[in-house]
């Protein structure tokens, strides 16, 4: 079988919380929960901004998102119980974390800024700790990064700044497969050429990455994904993969929940199979490291299915 997974960890699964997924055409989810909730303009916000702010006000007051660091201690992180069970799904499995989502919130040390997990979390370097589960139970080893962050433009400078001495240093941990997001922040030339470089670093390093990496530089892309949940009505000339979600939202939603059944995730299998594409199922983890007890209970039954 050929099914990986994505794990979606970040502050955002705090508060856990976002509405009216099922009718956005463009269907993200609590992992947007920053841009939401500062949000200012009024011309087409972003979908659930208004919501956000009033859920925001009423559980959290004046808190200020960054400081949802605070609670994220990943103090009940099973970590070894995850790598596992993945590996009962899949031996030869893919697992990928997000070491850095929109919000800009690194999971590792990082030389650029003090919102990291290290300096404002957990305290520890939690991408370093899943790579060394992930090949402790011999599964492949892969980081989610997004090129840009909320708020803040895509510049040359930035680039520069953030961007490349991220990547550079998430270079060291020697990932082998980089799945790239955020690629909508990046509408210049000189933006994309500066992406190319580092990603035929990437490249001539070993690893490979997906389609996400600026106009102009699919040629680099070991697998397109198209678009979040994409499913082609015909069989495709190109190695790609479908990306979805067990629940409705890609960070964790602890309320207003609605799942696929495993049934439901073996048929979304098996049509991806059939059309040449390869399977990444998202999971996500509240802040103490604790995974979302319904997408537990699917991982498990699918261990079940695709027994060995």
């Amino acid at each position: 079988m050929d099914i990986s997974f994505i794990f979606h960890m970040g502050i955002y699964n705090v508060p856990g919380f976002d509405t009216g997924i099922q009718k956005r055409k463009v269907q993200n989810g609590s992992e947007w929960y920053m841009k939401r909730l500062l949000e200012t303009t009024e011309f087409r916000p972003v979908s659930g901004s208004k919501q956000t702010k009033e859920h925001h006000q009423k559980v959290y007051g004046e808190k200020k998102y960054e400081e949802f660091s605070k609670d994220f201690t990943l103090s009940k992180w099973g970590i070894d119980a995850w790598m596992a069970m993945c590996k009962e799904v899949n031996p030869d499995a893919t697992v990928i974390i997000t070491a850095r989502h929109h919000d800009g919130y690194c999971l590792f040390p990082t030389k650029t800024t003090r919102f990291n997990a290290v300096e404002t979390g957990p305290g520890f370097d939690v991408v370093q700790r899943f790579k060394e589960a992930a090949l402790k139970h011999g599964l492949k080893f892969g980081v989610y990064y997004s090129w840009g962050e909320f708020f803040k433009g895509f510049t040359v400078q930035y680039i520069n700044s953030v961007v490349i001495p991220q990547v550079r240093e998430l270079m060291m941990y020697d990932p082998k497969v980089w799945w790239f997001d955020g690629h909508w922040f990046c509408k210049t030339k000189a933006g994309s050429a500066l992406l190319r470089k580092l990603c035929l670093d990437i490249k001539a390093s070993g690893g490979v990455a997906n389609d996400r990496i600026g106009e102009g530089n699919v040629d680099l892309a070991e697998f397109r994904v198209h678009g979040d949940r994409f499913l082609p009505e015909e069989k495709q000339d190109h190695l790609w993969q479908h990306i979805t979600t067990v629940g409705l939202s890609w960070g964790m939603l602890k309320q207003g929940n609605v799942y696929k059944t495993t049934e439901q995730i073996v048929g979304l299998y098996q049509q991806v199979k059939q059309k040449g594409g390869t399977f990444l199922l998202n999971l996500a983890s509240d802040e103490l490291g604790r995974m979302d007890p319904e997408e537990w209970k699917v991982l498990k039954e699918l261990s079940e299915v695709f027994v060995v």
